[in-house]
């Protein structure tokens, strides 16, 4: 509700600002969907990120682009790393299981998980 008419009232256009909204969340989950279960350890355990799961992407991306661990954690953008991340893991991967998803199944994911989302909120703030 506090961004309800945020568009009108700054002489934003409506749809250019959707469709960047939707270019950014593309951009975003592009790479992620690229790798299976990365933050976990293994398909049964939950996803996972902490720690161990920065550590992993550092000790990766620092010796490939030659930064430091700072530069990595603070001012590498977590898509840049994780396409990093991506070449790394190609070149052990042996059976072809790290592949680019279609545009189609990332659309639906995203767009499964935004609904997912947008009922959780709907029940914890106005559902009664």
């Amino acid at each position: 509700m506090s961004a309800s008419g945020f568009c009108v009232e700054n002489n934003i256009d409506y749809y250019d600002t959707e469709r960047e909204i939707k270019d950014f969340i593309y951009l975003m989950f592009r790479p992620l969907e690229m790798l299976n279960n990365y933050a976990g350890s293994n398909d049964n355990d939950e996803v996972r990120y902490n720690a161990d799961w920065i550590t992993k992407i550092v000790s990766v991306v620092c010796p490939l682009t030659n930064k430091t661990s700072d530069d990595v954690i603070y001012n590498m953008s977590l898509t840049e790393c994780f396409y990093y991340m991506i070449q790394h893991a190609r070149k052990f991967d042996d059976k072809g299981l790290i592949k680019r998803k279609n545009s189609a199944e990332i659309e639906a994911e995203i767009f499964r998980r935004t609904m997912e989302l947008g009922q959780k909120y709907y029940d914890e703030n106005y559902k009664k």
